[in-house]
């Protein structure tokens, strides 16, 4: 789903020829999206933390999913058998790498409004350049927004992704509760209101972080 909502940013939206996108970065926007989840077990990074699990004393509390998303995609291609870098040349390896790690770090929510704010005002600035210094900026946010982005579709496939996150959140719930652990944010299945959380979603976090991607890729708002 995600790798398909940044495959439309690129070609319905035109981001692919608004920002003057190299093959290496479409490249990018299309491994980012399908590696950005590898190996998730269905706990959020919170819970890594408040357990002190082995994943988050690795990754020192800081994105842990969202660091071992990568770390254990690029271990995956030292395996030469699924290798799919072997014809980059080096130069397009090391971008098309930092690029990829920029946008799967970009989908850690404990930053969103921080980097929702950085992004903001570069869209509003004067000298906002899509093909230069700020491009890496809207590839990152058309990461985030494709992963945070499921409101946004028709109602039968919005209401299959809630269904299935909701589902994960109250394991996740189930599973701290019987830890004794406080019930973390939208995890609590006795409490928690599907419908009312979503219309704050898309109040909060969805529809505040579209408008200004809407900006920067023309043609986004109208369609």
């Amino acid at each position: 789903d995600v790798t398909q909502t940044c495959y439309v940013f690129m070609k319905n939206y035109k981001m692919e020829e608004k920002c003057k996108m190299t093959d290496y970065e479409v490249f990018s926007m299309i491994l980012g999206p399908v590696i950005h989840d590898y190996q998730h077990d269905g706990k959020n990074n919170l819970f890594h933390v408040n357990t002190a699990s082995p994943l988050a004393l690795l990754y020192n509390d800081d994105a842990v999913w969202e660091n071992h998303h990568v770390a254990a995609t690029y271990k995956l291609v030292q395996n030469e058998e699924f290798n799919i870098f072997e014809t980059f040349s080096k130069e397009n390896y090391i971008n098309c790498r930092k690029l990829i790690i920029m946008m799967v770090l970009h989908t850690d929510m404990s930053k969103h409004f921080s980097d929702l704010g950085g992004f903001k005002n570069r869209v509003q600035a004067d000298n906002f350049d899509p093909t230069g210094e700020d491009k890496q900026k809207i590839l990152c946010q058309a990461m985030h927004l494709a992963d945070i982005g499921n409101q946004g579709k028709a109602w039968n496939l919005c209401r299959q992704w809630t269904d299935r996150l909701f589902k994960e959140f109250f394991h996740q719930g189930d599973i701290e509760r019987k830890k004794g652990l406080s019930i973390s944010y939208l995890m609590d299945r006795a409490t928690v209101n599907i419908a009312k959380s979503q219309l704050g979603f898309i109040d909060i976090i969805v529809q505040p972080s579209y408008q200004p991607f809407a900006v920067a890729i023309e043609g986004a708002q109208r369609n």
